[in-house]
């Protein structure tokens, strides 16, 4: 198993931990809600006066408000996870990496290459994780007749 594979494997872990806590999460806010439409629905019959209403509800909107931040948190981070290069993007890249790297290269085109390829550095309690911007195939920008060779995504290693 490759590196890349097994870092997609632990990934694929956090994000099913992830997954699971959002629905857990959107479980909580459904029955919390129901809880509140309970609340209404007997203080509306008069079985319940405001004063033992009142409290409750706000603390289940406060509740609900404090849960709805959490599960938009898990789904920005399940939906952000950047995804695994093709196989032609990292052979061609281990192809030009050894020889970009080498000490007869030139030292401006190897911090450009670095700049070009680092996507950001995350502090963990693990250590520092780097997390590479893969080049890819993409459109030429009309009239500019450059082309840059990133897609823009990161892919973390």
């Amino acid at each position: 198993m490759s590196v890349i594979q097994r870092a997609s494997a632990h990934d694929d872990s956090g994000q099913d931990a992830k997954k699971a806590e959002a629905d857990a999460v959107a479980a909580q806010i459904t029955a919390k809600e129901a809880a509140i439409g309970r609340y209404h629905a007997a203080f509306e019959n008069g079985t319940m006066d405001d004063a033992t209403a009142g409290p409750r509800l706000a603390q289940l909107t406060t509740e609900i408000t404090q849960l709805k931040a959490r599960h938009g948190e898990l789904t920005d981070t399940l939906a952000a996870q950047p995804q695994l290069p093709a196989p032609g993007v990292l052979a061609r890249l281990a192809g030009y990496l050894p020889a970009l790297l080498t000490a007869a290269s030139d030292p401006t085109e190897r911090k450009a290459a670095i700049e070009a390829l680092i996507h950001e550095i995350r502090l963990t309690e693990e250590g520092l994780i780097p997390v590479y911007k893969i080049p890819g195939p993409t459109p030429r920008h009309r009239g500019s007749g450059s082309h840059n060779g990133t897609t823009g995504g990161p892919a973390r290693t």
